[in-house]
């Protein structure tokens, strides 16, 4: 629920619904903002720091302008599709991608810029996402607690076709992050 950027710290979780940004370097609040109508559950940041996506309860993700001091006031994109709460979001400018996975089963990838949905992809089991990773050339790699699987597949994902890669982690994961090359994957 927090991504950091730019020297401020990005966070939701929050009782009253808000995301909030708070000065890293000496804990200040910057901004409150109440735009969706639930929990924040997730939160991230784009690689060059421009654009941050936050996810929530109320089923929709909701896309931001990163300024030097702060978030743009309101939303620039609200992406709806989910059946059940944004549990995990990534966004790629490269890619110009943002991509949702959801307590329903299922990733959402829209196009970033326009917020045109894509595509939908979904778990092989139809379990939970819980996480998600994106990398610049369109790569996802997600994970359900369910299974304690990974499993990789591309934004050009078709529905109902077979993922590129299932393994299973063997344990429960915190966090995943893609290395820029997308040659890495750091859990």
């Amino acid at each position: 629920r927090v991504a950091c950027g730019n020297g401020i710290l990005f966070s939701g979780g929050h009782w009253d619904f808000s995301l909030r940004c708070t000065s890293v370097a000496d804990g200040r609040p910057l901004q409150c903002l109440r735009a969706h109508s639930d929990v924040v559950t997730c939160v991230a940041l784009s690689e060059d720091g421009s654009t941050l996506v936050s996810g929530s309860r109320d089923t929709t993700s909701m896309v931001w302008s990163v300024g030097r001091q702060a978030l743009a006031d309101k939303p620039r994109l609200v992406l709806y599709g989910h059946d059940d709460e944004v549990t995990c979001a990534a966004v790629s400018s490269a890619a110009d991608s943002v991509v949702s996975g959801s307590a329903d089963g299922s990733l959402i990838v829209y196009a970033l810029r326009s917020g045109q949905y894509m595509r939908s992809i979904d778990h092989p089991r139809c379990h939970s996402v819980d996480l998600l990773a994106l990398d610049a050339q369109g790569r996802i790699v997600f994970f359900s607690l369910r299974d304690n699987a990974l499993h990789r597949c591309t934004i050009n994902q078709q529905r109902r076709a077979p993922l590129l890669a299932s393994v299973g982690a063997n344990e429960r994961l915190n966090a995943l992050a893609l290395a820029a090359s997308g040659e890495m994957l750091l859990c």
